[in-house]
């Protein structure tokens, strides 16, 4: 869809006029695409901060499949342990939820509804990725775009609560 090599704002301009340009239900399911990918990407940066070196954080989220499952995964990887609700605010993840309902049931032809709806639905999710990216910035430092810190190591047990003490004392 959009690269990460383009600007957020490049991206947020170019959904914006695909809302003239595109049918309502197109340029819903390309919105809620990139909403995804934002929170998909902070989660990335979120397992990267845990001490996963980035190879094995993508490996990781490869698991996590759907919106849902993201959620379900934050607090893990939160530093406080908070979910993505308490973060981002139960009206905004209402709101991406119910959007995430609608495309699958688009997406997968169990659902068709008026292209008034979409439009609707689309304009939210304008004003969602507009709040979720201002509070993944307070938040986290990070906004879900450009600017992914890497980790090529791995530093996980940097400081062990569990020791091998057995193995120095011949048990």
């Amino acid at each position: 869809m959009y690269s990460t090599k383009r600007s957020n704002r490049w991206v947020r301009n170019r959904l914006l006029e695909n809302q003239g340009n595109l049918l309502p239900s197109e340029s819903f399911v390309l919105t809620m695409f990139f909403v995804e990918k934002v929170v998909r990407r902070v989660l990335l940066q979120l397992v990267i901060s845990t001490g996963y070196p980035t190879d094995n954080a993508k490996e990781i989220l490869d698991n996590i499949r759907g919106l849902h499952a993201l959620k379900d995964q934050w607090e893990r990887y939160d530093p406080q342990f908070r979910p993505l609700n308490q973060i981002i605010g139960n009206e905004t993840w209402q709101v991406i939820a119910e959007s995430a309902t609608l495309r699958n049931g688009l997406i997968h032809g169990a659902e068709h509804r008026s292209q008034k709806v979409y439009r609707q639905q689309a304009e939210e999710l304008i004003d969602a990725l507009r709040e979720i990216r201002s509070v993944f910035t307070n938040e986290y430092g990070y906004a879900g775009w450009k600017g992914l810190q890497d980790r090529t190591t791995s530093s996980l047990h940097s400081d062990p609560k569990v020791t091998h003490q057995g193995a120095t004392q011949g048990h």
